[in-house]
């Protein structure tokens, strides 16, 4: 049904590639594991590279289109409170709320959305395709 009513939606409107928008979200950890360690051959011990601190999982909300442009990054840390410097070392224009569970939920969607229409500027003469997963969280 999704590819079927995708068609009818591209035939209709005659989205460019720049109209065409996808939207997902992914959780990520703030302290990477490395899955490998490179050593000189002939070497008979290999220290363990690890990290003390274990991270905490945030979630990271985009859209990319068609064309491959995206917009800002959105983060969602699993906080009562935001603070500015959860994003100390992001992307440059990243921007983030927080939430205790860290996972996307309406009221968050709609804090993504309205950044979204700003800067895409969509319009009845220039309409964009918004293609969302299933997710019970972007609509009540």
């Amino acid at each position: 049904m999704f590819y079927i009513n995708l068609r009818k939606s591209l035939i209709k409107y005659k989205f460019s590639l720049n109209d065409i928008w996808n939207f997902d979200e992914t959780g990520f950890f703030t302290v990477q594991v490395p899955e490998h360690v490179l050593v000189k051959r002939k070497k008979q011990q290999v220290a363990s590279v690890t990290s003390a601190e274990r991270g905490i999982l945030v979630t990271m909300c985009n859209a990319v289109n068609a064309s491959r442009s995206s917009i800002t990054l959105f983060n969602i840390f699993p906080r009562i409170h935001f603070k500015d410097y959860f994003l100390r070392h992001s992307i440059p224009g990243s921007v983030g709320t927080a939430n205790k569970s860290g996972w996307m939920v309406e009221s968050m969607f709609m804090e993504w959305f309205i950044p979204f229409i700003k800067s895409v500027q969509p319009s009845k003469a220039n309409p964009v395709l918004l293609i969302l997963d299933n997710h019970d969280t972007y609509v009540d």
